[in-house]
């Protein structure tokens, strides 16, 4: 069934303008034809008394002297001048005494038409009049007034008011076509955006600026679009941020919803798990299959596997530590947050946490601390039993001299390697923050060790050269770089014997390939002493280790791990080469 709301707001305007125009027309259509009939009526009326009257004085001495001539010449004249039906004029008796006009109407028995209803059964308005003498009848004047061309005119009115009446209402719809036409204009355009924003997402504008009612409409929708824009970048922001720092944190983390799927998993969880499948579509039970193919056997591990197994046993938050086997033996950490929100569609959020490189470090730490107590207790034994030698009895002087020299050598080792573990932990906490790095002629520093190291008497001093053209400045801690060079020259010395020298060279070389990408400076502390094999040098850094395993040669080892870590401090380079037998060459590159 039709229904007016199911109707375009286009056709409703044109249908109800049209309404409306044709209501109003047809009160004006029918007022105008009444009021004018009214009129007309009023009009034939007052003539038809008016005539009747006159005649019926002019007629008044014709009945009294019998004078039918004079009267028939007046009426006859009446009917041509004043376009009347008839006038008949009769005594009191009730008889013809004057006739005139149309013959039809001479034996007719008249009655007076009260209104142009009745006057319209015959065309014409009859009146009827007595005539009187002081208040006496002695005759009648009847008249007839013709109406049809009062009719004619009447109808020709009624028949033009239509016309006008069709011609408004053809107007007023095309009008109301118009103006449907441009209020739905702008209404399909709201539409459109509306349809736009619901089917597409994309937010845009109506740009409409007028300032009526669907201008108002308009902008008010554009303020709302703007502002959800807004929400939107803010909200699109925000989410990037996170993703980013979801997908860049260096924890594993997988979400989970209310029904056991997998929603969303970061890289580096597919990087703990040695997995770089698509995990769309996976649950909670595909993601426990490949937890259970990489998990060690130890009682934590399978402790854990068998509290949470299916996702209905994840009841509240956990704090566990698992290994992992495969591909390669890892400590991991687990956490959940449990937040099972319906509304938000997540049930928990799952964190992975390697801790293969702590527990690494945590052995290196155990370790490193086991080998400094190792090395601090031997010397410290041979301070304490030849301290108790010293308090004996009877100890000749010579070995009294002996025991207190060896007591003194190792008490040097050991503040030498409480000062070298210092020096390591201040590296290791601060960082390049130890450095005060100045720019400075490097020649100066290596002068001042050269100065300040003591060479044995019965060796050569070292060989230094220097370039003529001169050397750039760099950015160094001098104190720091003072200690590299001290060390290498101290060992070079230490691992070499005679007459086996030992040679410190000074030269620039092009960082780039091109002038302005400046130049360094290399250091080169060469000796021909007993050198060291290729397993040796691939130790050389280690620390505690030394090259000299009978203890002859004084030493911590912990020098040339020291050179390392302030090397790379400086950013600067350090390159060692050396054959057993032939000696060693260290170069340190400096960049800057």
């Amino acid at each position: 069934m039709f229904k007016v709301k199911n109707m375009s707001f286009k056709i409703k305007t044109i249908l109800g303008v049209a309404l409306i125009e044709a209501i109003l027309l047809a009160i004006i259509y029918f007022t105008s034809i009444n009021s004018l009939n009214e009129t007309n009526e009023n009009q034939i009326k007052t003539r038809a008394l008016e005539t009747s009257t006159l005649i019926s004085l002019w007629v008044r001495n014709g009945l009294l002297t019998y004078d039918v001539g004079n009267t028939e010449h007046f009426t006859n004249s009446l009917v041509a001048g004043e376009r009347l039906v008839y006038v008949h004029i009769k005594n009191e008796e009730g008889n013809t005494f004057a006739f005139s006009g149309d013959e039809s109407y001479r034996n007719i028995k008249i009655s007076p038409d009260i209104s142009l209803e009745t006057a319209q059964l015959d065309g014409v308005y009859d009146s009827v009049v007595p005539v009187t003498i002081d208040d006496m009848v002695i005759g009648s004047v009847e008249i007839g007034l013709p109406i049809a061309a009062l009719s004619v005119f009447i109808n020709d009115v009624a028949d033009k008011l239509k016309l006008i009446a069709v011609l408004e209402i053809i107007l007023s719809g095309l009008f109301s076509f118009g103006l449907g036409w441009f209020l739905t204009r702008r209404l399909e355009m709201l539409k459109r955006v509306a349809l736009k924003i619901k089917n597409t997402g994309e937010l845009v504008l109506t740009g409409d600026t007028a300032n009526d009612e669907i201008g108002t409409v308009s902008q008010a929708m554009d303020q709302m679009v703007q502002t959800l824009i807004k929400s939107q970048l803010d909200l699109k922001s925000k989410s990037m941020r996170l993703e980013k720092i979801f997908n860049s944190s260096q924890d594993g983390m997988i979400v989970f919803d209310t029904k056991g799927s997998l929603v969303t998993i970061n890289p580096a969880m597919k990087k703990i798990m040695n997995c770089t499948a698509n995990f769309n579509g996976c649950t909670y039970s595909d993601f426990i299959k490949v937890v259970q193919k990489q998990l060690d056997s130890d009682f934590n591990s399978v402790k854990w596997l068998n509290e949470h197994a299916t996702f209905d046993m994840i009841k509240e938050e956990f704090n566990e530590t698992i290994r992992f086997i495969k591909p390669n033996p890892r400590l991991l950490s687990i956490k959940s947050h449990l937040i099972n929100d319906a509304s938000l569609g997540i049930h928990s959020i799952f964190y992975f946490t390697d801790l293969t490189k702590t527990e690494e470090v945590e052995r290196l730490k155990s370790e490193f601390l086991a080998h400094a107590a190792h090395e601090l207790r031997t010397p410290l034994t041979s301070v304490q039993g030849f301290s108790e030698l010293l308090t004996l009895e009877g100890i000749s002087e010579q070995d009294r001299v002996e025991y207190a020299q060896i007591i003194n050598t190792q008490s040097k080792r050991v503040v030498d390697m409480v000062g070298e573990l210092l020096d390591i932990s201040l590296i290791e906490a601060e960082g390049v923050k130890s450095l005060t790095l100045e720019l400075t002629d490097i020649r100066q520093v290596i002068d001042r060790v050269l100065k300040d190291y003591r060479v044995d008497i019965s060796r050569a001093p070292v060989q230094i050269t220097y370039p003529d053209k001169g050397i750039p400045n760099i950015h160094i801690d001098v104190e720091r770089v003072y200690q590299i060079i001290l060390n290498l020259i101290s060992n070079a010395y230490k691992y070499s014997s005679g007459s086996q020298k030992v040679t410190v060279s000074v030269n620039s070389f092009d960082i780039g390939n091109s002038e302005a990408d400046g130049q360094g400076v290399i250091i080169k502390i060469i000796d021909e002493g007993q050198g060291m094999s290729k397993e040796e040098l691939s130790h050389l850094f280690t620390r505690f280790w030394r090259a000299d395993k009978s203890g002859s040669v004084p030493g911590t080892g912990l020098g040339m791990s020291i050179v390392k870590e302030l090397m790379t401090l400086h950013s600067a380079n350090i390159e060692v080469v050396s054959e057993s037998g032939k000696g060693t060459e260290v170069r340190l590159k400096f960049y800057r």
